[in-house]
């Protein structure tokens, strides 16, 4: 064994030029090499005044850490892992940097030495400080996260300049031609049209104010046991005349006479307002629109089905994400600012729910909220 140890002392003189630390145990408690780095990385002054250093003083140094940051011991190592002849990979772990007086991160990765006889004699762990990477890393992330906000921002700018120019531009015109027209009933045309264009700014900035509340944690959600049918039933109602001007059939087929989940009545129908006027507004003359409610493996289950215009499939993995317009003309007409289903999804989540789409191009979408009973 000592000449094993010799030898393999002499090749690992080489590693003192590395910043890797590199020690070797023959238990689980006894080091019996250890270079340079080291001896920086847990605070000694140099090798030698580690000659009687044991892996347990060695760690009450380092302090190495799991995910949890619960500190560890000798035997929970990789070192100590490959004494038994374990194959151990790489594995990383925080720990106190003593030389920069920082928690910092590493790397340590162990490899059994045998004899002769294939029987395992020692384990050499390799130690790798691996901060600066992992700070590189944060950093990066967080340049790509600033560049996505930037993008969001100028897209954000730019379709609410346009949102408001347009509705600005139509409200202009009308108050133009309502001074210069004398006819009562083209004046009260352009008022009407007016009055379309003013509400259609108010639904924009309702639309702002609301996620902002909702990111900073502004809304306060009041879940009560609450019968969604008899909130429903009077909500599809009010639907009835625009849905009865386009020939749409509106339907509401609840499964049971009653269905019950924990929700904010108001927030609960904020959802379907948004959902149900999408339906609409995307549906042709003459097509049809379901809301169906119900219960399925513990979930209550509220469906809104048409037969519309239907989202394509590049589209469909992107219509939570704010202001994502799938279509641009389509939503400049209605009005759309791409914040409705980020809404919708955001409240689903404070339920506790997940919202659900299915869609095909000119045969329909249906969505899914479930709820949890």
């Amino acid at each position: 064994m000592r000449r094993l140890l010799g030898s393999f002392e002499r090749s690992l003189s080489l590693l003192n030029s590395i910043p890797d630390g590199v020690i070797a145990q023959s238990d689980s408690d006894q080091l019996i090499y250890m270079n340079d780095a080291i001896a920086h990385m847990s605070g000694y002054p140099s090798v030698e005044a580690m000659s009687n250093v044991t892996v347990t003083e060695l760690l009450s140094r380092l302090q190495i850490m799991n995910e949890h940051d619960q500190l560890l011991i000798a035997t929970q190592l990789p070192g100590y892992l490959a004494l038994s002849g374990q194959q151990v990979p790489e594995h990383e772990f925080r720990y106190f940097n003593v030389a920069a007086d920082e928690l910092s991160w590493l790397t340590l990765k162990a490899q059994p030495v045998f004899d002769s006889n294939d029987e395992v004699q020692f384990t050499v762990s390799i130690i790798r400080d691996t901060t600066q990477r992992k700070q590189l890393e944060a950093r990066t992330i967080e340049l790509v996260t600033e560049r996505e906000r930037v993008k969001v921002l100028q897209r954000f700018v730019n379709d609410m300049s346009h949102d408001f120019r347009t509705p600005l531009a139509v409200l202009s015109n009308s108050l133009y031609l309502m001074q210069k027209n004398t006819d009562p009933e083209r004046q009260q045309a352009h008022a009407d049209k007016a009055n379309h264009q003013i509400q259609r700014m108010e639904k924009m900035l309702e639309e702002l104010l609301h996620i902002a509340r909702l990111d900073e944690n502004k809304v306060k959600f009041q879940l009560h046991w609450t019968d969604i049918n008899a909130i429903l039933a009077p909500l599809i109602l009010e639907y009835e005349l625009i849905s009865t001007d386009k020939s749409i059939d509106l339907k509401f087929i609840p499964e049971s006479e009653k269905c019950f989940a924990h929700i904010d009545q108001f927030q609960f129908e904020h959802i379907f307002t948004n959902l149900i006027e999408n339906a609409i507004t995307y549906t042709p003359n003459n097509g049809k629109v379901t809301i169906t409610t119900g219960t399925q493996n513990g979930q209550v289950l509220i469906t809104v089905a048409d037969n519309g215009i239907g989202i394509s499939a590049d589209d469909l993995p992107r219509i939570f994400e704010r202001f994502y317009r799938a279509d641009q003309a389509r939503s400049a007409n209605t009005g759309g600012n791409g914040l409705g289903l980020s809404i919708v999804q955001r409240i689903v989540e404070e339920h506790g729910g997940q919202v659900e789409v299915t869609s095909v191009i000119n045969e329909g979408t249906h969505f899914v909220v479930r709820l949890p009973i």
